[in-house]
């Protein structure tokens, strides 16, 4: 016998019924069966049967714990403490659902850099959702400071797109400044000012 997808009985069962115990109240299982041959191998599933237990459903618990694990100029990643019997997790940036998750982790990307952002993870069990969990509140790095200098040949500077070649001369990318013969010879200090913007050092 299998519920949801997992086996629930120790030893095989010789007759034609089976009693689930140990379930919680106010909740639905889906159940399956499948006949066991003298070897032990196993027939393929029957159709499935649902059925609900009587009561109230449990309360679905809040996650707790949560904080910032890690953070850079466009991701941040979160951790939390698990919930029992929770089926996924929703994450809230800024009040607003970015994802569902089965694990009690995520990382969030193509973020904004230098940015304020706020979080909150609630848990879901059998599609009801729970209460959100306490708010972290957390600011992404800022992006290049235009200290990241490349000392290559303009050969180099071209192939890692830093520079462009025009009748046989480099220029620095953004800045448009003549580095000399496009050639494996000719080397520059180039140093990035901003996004897309390289200037002879």
């Amino acid at each position: 016998v299998y519920r949801n997808g997992g086996k629930v009985n120790g030893a095989t069962i010789s007759g034609t019924t089976f009693t689930d115990s140990n379930l919680n109240s106010g909740s639905t299982y889906t159940f399956t069966v499948k006949a066991v041959s003298s070897s032990g191998s196993e027939s393929s599933a029957s159709n499935s049967a649902t059925g609900k237990t009587t009561g109230e459903s449990p309360a679905v618990g809040t996650p707790s714990g949560l904080i910032v694990t890690d953070t850079t100029s466009n991701s941040v990643t979160l951790k939390w403490d698990s919930v029992p019997v929770i089926t996924t997790y929703n994450v809230y940036r800024n009040g607003n659902k970015v994802t569902s998750v089965s694990a009690t982790s995520y990382t969030d990307t193509d973020l904004n850099s230098a940015t304020d952002y706020q979080y909150q993870v609630s848990s879901v069990k059998d599609s009801v959702e729970g209460d959100k969990s306490m708010t972290v509140t957390t600011t992404t790095l800022a992006g290049s400071t235009g200290n990241d200098c490349y000392d290559e040949s303009n050969v180099a500077h071209v192939a890692a797109l830093r520079a462009y070649v025009s009748f046989g001369y480099t220029f620095a990318l953004g800045s448009n400044q003549n580095m000399g013969l496009y050639s494996m010879l000719q080397k520059t200090n180039l140093c990035k000012e901003k996004d897309f913007y390289y200037v002879i050092a």
